[in-house]
């Protein structure tokens, strides 16, 4: 893991081959299936349900990391937010994750260069805009306020939670 960012901080790490085979397009398929974008006014994150634990192996490279990164204990949750974004559906705000976890991880399965992540700076009025690349997971504090960028072009993430008896990313 890699810090990529002091203020905001920020860590990152490249993951290859973790997810299940195929999830890219079942999720896809669920998306479009649902057409959340025709029911809801806000942003909207689809729960991941994984009663098979397809989606284990990803949780926990996640905590992995943070344990081997930081000196902290984890309560795992395992708990997935799936966040697609395309000519559809496009539609964002800030905001955090204070009452759901301490750490968040970012999961980036498809991005482009114009579907970047902004950061509010916790010492000054400005933002940090972020550029994640495929298979990249993004690593912050739950009470870091954050927004993806809107855009036309496809984007699928999914955010991870997980409570530690202290957040090493303040």
């Amino acid at each position: 893991m890699r810090k990529v960012c002091n203020d905001p901080v920020i860590y990152s790490t490249m993951l290859k081959n973790i997810l299940p085979q195929n999830f890219k397009e079942d999720i896809t398929k669920m998306w479009n299936t649902h057409q959340p974008w025709k029911k809801y006014t806000i942003e909207y994150n689809q729960e991941l349900l994984d009663y098979e634990k397809k989606l284990e192996p990803l949780y926990n490279s996640f905590c992995n990391s943070l344990k081997d990164t930081f000196d902290i204990e984890l309560t795992e949750k395992q708990k997935y937010w799936l966040y697609i974004s395309d000519n559809n559906w496009h539609s964002t705000h800030w905001h955090h994750h204070k009452k759901s976890a301490t750490i968040v991880g970012v999961y980036y399965i498809e991005v482009h260069k114009d579907t970047p992540i902004e950061f509010e700076n916790t010492n000054k009025d400005e933002v940090y805009t972020y550029y994640p690349v495929n298979n990249e997971m993004l690593f912050f504090s739950s009470s870091l306020v954050h927004r993806p960028i809107p855009s036309n072009s496809l984007r699928i993430s999914l955010n991870l939670e997980v409570y530690a008896n202290r957040d090493p990313l303040i």
